[in-house]
Parts: structure tokens; C-alpha cells; sequence
């Protein structure tokens, strides 16, 4: 056993012995930057609302009609008829930005036009540059880009379903239609 007067002696020995070793710590630097690019927000503004135009709903059955964002013709199908052909109207915006940047579209999804089941869906984007024709909004056949002077124009289409039963009268609803920086 060791002598409790030894035991001291012997700790402050080791410390000192070890504290002739010396413990080198090695570092290095590199260089480097920070940088940030600043783009302009990305907006859009309506220029013609989405009109279906004027229709005449069969009372026995559920129509529809489809707006095509390429060409704003609309067709109908289905217990519907439109009854003033030509009075239909796709959605028309511009969208403005930096330029070249690749840009997203979200559709509302299903929208009710303020009577049971009269809803738009299957939402359809045509754009001035050329990367979507009548393609779901959401899936482009290629990434929207805005041009060498930051704008794009886009075309909104929709499919309309007419319900049986439907009330004379106008119906409309708002929504939102989003645009993004890829």
C-alpha cells in the first residue's frame, strides 16, 4: 500500500514530467468569398380575366366545357351547349422579373364558381416564350423562362363542369395564381 505522505509527492511528480512533453496543435487557413446575386421580385398581373362564356346546361345531364389555354376556343361536351360561341375568354397575364430566370406556375386547384359542382379544374398554361402549349400548369413540358428582358405573357385555360340542375344566372369566384423563381 502506498504511504499517504508518498502519494502527493508521487502526482506532483508525474504532472511536472508531463508538462515537459509539449503538445503541438496545427492549423491552417484558406481563403475564401461570399457572394449573393440579387434578382428582381417576380410578378404577374392580370390582363383579361377567364370567361367560359355564355351556356345552355342540359337539365338531364352534366356538361362541360373546356377552355383551351392555346387557342381560348372553348369546346363543350356532354349535357352542355354554348349558347353564344365566341364569347369565351382564356385568362391572359403578364409576368415580370430577371431575366432568363426559369419561373413555376400553381393553379388553384379545383375553384367553385358559387353553385354545387359548378367547378373549374384541369387548369392549362400557354406562355409568349414558348415553353408551355396547353400543358398542365404545373407540368410544363419546359420550365417557364422569362425573356433577355425579364417578362413572359401566359394564357390560362380551364376545364368548366356544368352540373345538372344549375339556376339561370351569372356565376363567378376569385383565386389566385401563383408564380415562383425555380
Amino acid at each position: 500500500m502506498l504511504n499517504r505522505k508518498l502519494l502527493p509527492a508521487m502526482t506532483t511528480a508525474a504532472l511536472v514530467a508531463l508538462g515537459g512533453f509539449s503538445s503541438q496543435v496545427f492549423a491552417a487557413d484558406a481563403a475564401t468569398s461570399a457572394s449573393v446575386d440579387i434578382v428582381t421580385p417576380i410578378s404577374i398581373t392580370t390582363v383579361t380575366d377567364i370567361d367560359f362564356g355564355v351556356v345552355i346546361p342540359d337539365p338531364a345531364a352534366v356538361g362541360t366545357i373546356l377552355l383551351p389555354s392555346n387557342t381560348g376556343t372553348a369546346a363543350a361536351s356532354g349535357g352542355t351547349t354554348q349558347h353564344q360561341a365566341g364569347t369565351e375568354v382564356r385568362g391572359r397575364f403578364t409576368i415580370s422579373g430577371t431575366a432568363n430566370q426559369a419561373y413555376s406556375i400553381t393553379d388553384p386547384g379545383t375553384i367553385n364558381l358559387g353553385a354545387t359542382n359548378l367547378d373549374a379544374t384541369s387548369w392549362t398554361a400557354t406562355n409568349d416564350n414558348g415553353d408551355c402549349s396547353n400543358d398542365p400548369v404545373t407540368t410544363c413540358t419546359t420550365t417557364p423562362t422569362l425573356d433577355g428582358s425579364g417578362a413572359d405573357g401566359l394564357y390560362i385555360g380551364a376545364s368548366l363542369n356544368v352540373p345538372i340542375g344549375i339556376a339561370e344566372g351569372q356565376y363567378s369566384a376569385n383565386f389566385n395564381l401563383t408564380v415562383e423563381y425555380q
